[in-house]
């Protein structure tokens, strides 16, 4: 495969699961494409495990940002030695507010004040998904402001 077609894989949404697992072992001393890879919604479960704990922080930050990393992978980055995978986290609004909220305390001033600058985010967002039709009547009888 050339490169122009491996780049072109890599960054294809649609590109199949086993094409990017076999990407991942053929990429290994080439870290712009494992990142890249890293980032992949269809990578498998197991490729993405092997990538969370890669020797470069910035693939294992890759893989902190995969919206198809699982929470148990999640929560073991969260407990990452480098600060840049756990800001990654902090700043994600898909992280699971647990975890999220773990963030909060971490030893890194700005991972901790980027958890709690998201957890406000994500409150206002919240907030903002309120029902619109008051007029009938129903926002305030759910929320007492009649």
């Amino acid at each position: 495969m050339s490169s122009d077609n491996i780049w072109h894989s890599v960054n294809d949404p649609e590109t199949e699961a086993s094409v990017l697992e076999s990407l991942v072992g053929a990429a290994e001393k080439h870290l712009p494409l494992l990142r890249r890879l890293a980032e992949h919604p269809r990578l498998p479960a197991a490729a993405l495990q092997a990538l969370s704990e890669h020797d470069d922080s910035e693939v294992r930050a890759a893989v902190a940002l995969n919206e198809s990393a699982s929470p148990e992978l999640l929560s073991k980055l969260i407990r990452d030695t480098s600060p840049d995978v756990r800001f990654c986290l902090a700043e994600s609004y898909t992280l699971p507010t647990d975890l999220l909220a773990i963030l909060l305390e971490d030893e890194n001033p700005y991972v901790s004040h980027r958890a709690r600058t998201t957890l406000r985010r994500q409150e206002v967002h919240v907030v903002a998904t309120l029902p619109a039709n008051r007029n009938e009547g129903s926002f305030d009888k759910a929320y007492g402001s009649a």
